[in-house]
């Protein structure tokens, strides 16, 4: 089986077959796409859960967008928090960062055992998470997750398992399947930072 310079040929669930080194996944004000490129939309207001790992142990982590209108026209995603063993870690698209709440420099690695590094650029905040996810939330407040291959069949959340098949993308917390995008996100309903029960899907001003 001859793969493509970005495949890697690799047995996952019982299949062999060529699959992807890495995948991105994508939020924007209205549109939101999945590692394995389920999408659409639109992107309900709150907190949701992007990515985690499934099984709570030293290496877990957990990814929470947290989407807003904060004036008319302007949805987006204001707050990434990162929730890690070493605590939590919150960016903002204003380019700030806190760890446990005090506010940290934006080029400072924060954890040597899951090597949690906060940098940025002219125009984006950016969180390495070990060797195998990658979190760039820009200043226009859109987001891309990029994760490589390695840990697919540990991955929970929004964002899917990064496994190739489109059909679980649309899976909840407790293993039913929903329909579209929308009930997806809402599904992965961050309880503890959402203060307003299940996430708002009116979108109001």
């Amino acid at each position: 089986m001859a793969c493509k310079s970005t495949e890697r040929c690799q047995v996952r669930y019982g299949v062999r077959n060529c699959y992807s080194i890495q995948a991105d996944c994508l939020i924007t004000s209205a549109t939101f796409s999945t590692f394995d490129g389920a999408s659409g939309g639109p992107v309900p207001l709150g907190a949701f859960v992007v990515i985690s790992i499934c099984n709570y142990c030293r290496s877990w982590f957990r990814v929470v967008a947290d989407v807003q209108k904060c004036a008319p026209n302007d949805q987006a995603v204001t707050r990434i928090h990162i929730m890690s063993p070493n605590g939590l870690i919150t960016i903002s698209k204003d380019k700030e960062a806190w760890l446990n709440g005090v506010p940290i420099p934006l080029s400072l690695n924060v954890s040597n055992s899951i090597s949690v590094i906060v940098s940025s650029t002219s125009t984006s905040v950016v969180v390495q998470i070990g060797q195998y996810v990658t979190i760039v939330l820009n200043t226009n407040g859109e987001v891309k997750v990029t994760v490589r291959d390695g840990i697919s069949e540990e991955l929970c959340g929004a964002c899917g398992k990064f496994n190739g098949v489109l059909a679980d993308d649309f899976q909840t917390p407790d293993g039913t399947s929903v329909t579209g995008i929308q009930q997806l996100i809402e599904s992965w309903t961050a309880k503890d930072i959402t203060s307003c029960g299940p996430i708002n899907t009116q979108n109001p001003v």
